[in-house]
């Protein structure tokens, strides 16, 4: 291995280790974020008339919103 190859490799790791860490540092608050919006879906679709208009303007949109509700967790899968 050449050092201009190690030294690519190196910068190439700083930068991952830079990620993870950027990663790190935001995930208890995405993860908070992930669970109020699942909530605040949940309570929009569980409204009839809200349920009932999103049906009939953005069917597309109450698909979603129910497909969110019904996630068994807000964590990605592995």
């Amino acid at each position: 291995m050449t050092a201009e190859a190690l030294a690519q490799m190196e910068g190439a790791l700083s930068g991952l280790q830079q990620a993870i860490s950027s990663i790190q540092d935001t995930y208890g608050q995405d993860h908070l974020h992930s669970t109020v919006v699942k909530g605040y879906f949940a309570k929009l679709i569980a409204n009839p008339k809200v349920a009932k208009y999103l049906e009939k303007h953005q069917p597309e949109f109450l698909s979603e919103f129910r497909s969110i509700v019904q996630m068994s967790s807000t964590l990605p899968a592995d």
